[in-house]
């Protein structure tokens, strides 16, 4: 598994969610960092969002999304909000 760094604007937008949400939002980043191709579990953020690592997506789940880069050896998560 990889491991999952939350950059402090994730953080502070996780604590600030419901925490039903909050739960969703971390079971979804487990399972990306467990994931043995990741970029298959995220929609691609940047506009022909495939090439080499870092790879930048959005992860969905059914009320959140978090904007992540996929690295090697980790994923980073750069912001968490609820979907409208």
């Amino acid at each position: 598994m990889r491991p999952i760094t939350l950059e402090p604007l994730a953080r502070r937008q996780i604590q600030e969610l419901p925490a039903t949400e909050a739960d969703e939002v971390a079971t979804a980043l487990l399972s990306l960092a467990s994931a043995d191709d990741p970029t298959l579990e995220v929609d691609p953020y940047m506009p022909g969002g495939v090439g080499p690592i870092p790879y930048h997506g959005v992860l969905l789940t059914a009320r959140v999304e978090a904007v992540v880069t996929l690295y090697v050896d980790h994923v980073r998560v750069v912001a968490v909000r609820p979907r409208t």
